[in-house]
């Protein structure tokens, strides 16, 4: 799984959602709710290869409504990456992705 316009490489597990490939591989997904299907900001573009990911669910299609009338998405095919679940390799894209950084070591402050 390709993740536009990072780059970004991700080897999913069957019936892993991209989300939850993506933290599990170290990188930081832009969500709201966190795999809720509600919030709809994990949503990809798929380029092509519509047919890479299982059909989506009652819960992703309620909140996929959500885009109706958005002129930004006419004609553009969305998914959530916190519910879609690839079936075969393809390109998706999605701003935002981005490899989690280590947090630096807290020191202590000096004695005096």
């Amino acid at each position: 799984m390709r993740v536009e316009p990072t780059g970004v490489s991700l080897a999913v597990r069957r019936g892993e959602t991209l989300m939850a490939a993506a933290e599990r591989l170290g990188y930081r997904w832009p969500t709201i709710c966190h795999g809720q299907a509600v919030c709809t900001a994990c949503h990809v573009v798929l380029t092509r290869d519509t047919e890479a990911f299982e059909p989506a669910g009652p819960r992703e299609q309620a909140a996929l409504r959500l885009f109706e009338g958005r002129s930004y998405f006419d004609g553009k095919i969305v998914r959530l990456a916190c519910q879609a679940r690839p079936v075969a390799d393809t390109t998706v894209t999605k701003r935002g992705v981005r490899a989690i950084e280590p947090r630096p070591e807290r020191r202590s402050p000096p004695d005096r």
